[in-house]
């Protein structure tokens, strides 16, 4: 018997079955089954919900569910069957029977009539006659997938934008002009992130963005409304701007870096993206951040990199802000936004964005209380979780002997469903090097990295005013 445990392979399985602008995204359909039954084998899967907190909203929004699909796609991606499974106590059960073949690929769909709300996948799966392979799935959320209720000058051209996610088949952009989207109409619908508006009536905008997949579309992200006003410019304003992963705290055992015992905090799904750079930058400047012109990045839902620890930091304080969050970083008592400061404070009351510490970083790494103990953040296979040396040529900007960054979130997740924490692009963390006090830390190696300095246990001192090619950052909120 053969048993595959899975946990975020949306990715992978929406690459499998063709994901692209072209596509439309009716829910695929197989035909009624007609194998011989001495040819034939059992599936029989067992699924949950991905590991996060388990609050009102997931408890909402699993009993919002009226129907669970199977999908059995073959090796070359064509439909063979189509069939419903039951839903009871937050998990869905149910037997298949299959064709003996090699490659057959699985994946679940949640509905809320017509919303998508959990997808859930496996990898392939070979199937000989008579076998019986059991196969445990964990769904993952379409909620709050990609949002930018932006702030922008009314009365004037401008351009919403938001952040890209691979492996979609389309977005659609919804406009209002009140926080609970009462009067939205949508504005845009297809493949592009970014979507010019041209001279509106004067007032104040609101923006969200959903997403399709080939089965329909998910949910509308969660708003959390609010004013803005016409001086402030492409500004996301909500919370669901940066995807977070709920991680409980507890210790995790010495490997390398000592025992680590944190606190419950929530940490960014995915590295800093540049789209996300650039939208917050632009509405930092006009609040006094000295960041103009600074950071690079290839396309919208690449990396950030080429910033420093500095810049990392006031850019937290200035997301806080735009959200109406308290910022963390301060500097003789006033948040911190201009200037190389090495003495910064931190308000441990704050419930603003900053940077995670390097224990932390490393528990969530290491999949904080799901640890499987990994060399790397999710594998003991860099291949298959990170972008190093080894993998990372052929990038659409080339940096250095045809390696760069690549997208974030192509890669698999670890074991709390974080993306790319090894490699892709080091990340700062707040901490001082102990060892010598005016360098700070970067974790998880990049792009440019050997197999080594990607390790979860992986640190190097850093200047905090270098800005290179192979530095990122994620972000990390205390536990809500």
């Amino acid at each position: 018997m053969v048993r595959t445990t899975v946990g975020g392979c949306l990715v992978a399985v929406l690459l499998v079955l063709g994901c692209d602008a072209g596509r439309d995204n009716s829910r695929p359909t197989a035909p009624a089954p007609d194998w011989p039954g001495d040819a034939q084998g059992t599936l029989v899967l067992s699924v949950s919900f991905a590991p996060w907190r388990a609050d009102a909203a997931k408890i909402t929004a699993i009993q919002a569910i009226d129907a669970v699909r199977a999908h059995v796609y073959t090796a070359a991606a064509e439909p063979l069957l189509d069939q419903a499974l039951t839903l009871a106590g937050g998990r869905a059960q149910g037997t298949l029977t299959v064709p003996a073949a090699d490659g057959l690929r699985v994946v679940l769909v949640f509905l809320e009539g017509d919303i998508v709300r959990y997808l859930g996948a496996a990898p392939a799966v070979d199937v000989a006659a008579g076998d019986r392979v059991e196969v445990d799935i964990e769904a993952h959320s379409m909620g709050s997938t990609v949002t930018a209720p932006a702030r922008v000058p009314a009365g004037q051209d401008y351009v919403v934008r938001w952040q890209a996610r691979p492996r979609v088949t389309g977005y659609q952009l919804e406009e209002a002009t009140t926080g609970d989207f009462a009067d939205a109409v949508v504005r845009y619908e297809g493949m592009e992130t970014a979507f010019p508006l041209t001279g509106p009536a004067p007032g104040t905008y609101f923006y969200r963005v959903r997403v399709a997949t080939p089965y329909g579309w998910g949910p509308w992200p969660r708003t959390t409304g609010g004013a803005v006003t016409q001086a402030e410019t492409l500004a996301p304003g909500d919370d669901a701007f940066v995807e977070r992963v709920y991680v409980e705290g507890g210790r995790l055992p010495d490997i390398g870096n000592d025992v680590l015992e944190v606190e419950s905090f929530s940490i960014g799904q995915y590295a800093v993206s540049w789209g996300q750079w650039q939208a917050v930058r632009d509405g930092a400047e006009a609040h006094g951040y000295d960041l103009a012109g600074v950071g690079e990045g290839c396309a919208d839902d690449h990396p950030v990199r080429t910033v420093s620890w500095y810049d990392a930091v006031k850019w937290s304080n200035a997301l806080s802000e735009l959200q109406g969050r308290t910022p963390v970083y301060t500097v003789g008592g006033s948040v911190y936004r201009t200037g190389a400061h090495d003495e910064v404070e931190v308000d441990a009351r704050a419930d603003g964005y900053r940077l995670p510490t390097a224990a932390e970083w490393e528990y969530a790494a290491r999949g904080g209380q799901q640890s499987q103990g990994y060399t790397y953040s999710g594998s003991d296979d860099l291949d298959a979780v990170g972008w190093y040396t080894d993998n990372s040529g052929g990038a659409a900007c080339a940096l250095s002997q045809g390696r760069g960054t690549w997208p974030v979130g192509q890669k698999a997740p670890n074991e709390l469903g974080l993306y790319d924490m090894s490699g892709n692009v080091w990340e700062w963390c707040f901490d001082r090097n102990p060892e010598a006090g005016y360098d700070r830390i970067i974790r998880g190696g990049s792009w440019s990295n050997s197999a080594a300095g990607c390790r979860v246990v992986s640190r190097v001192p850093f200047a905090p005013g270098v800005r290179s090619y192979i530095l990122g950052f994620r972000l990390v909120v205390a536990a809500e």
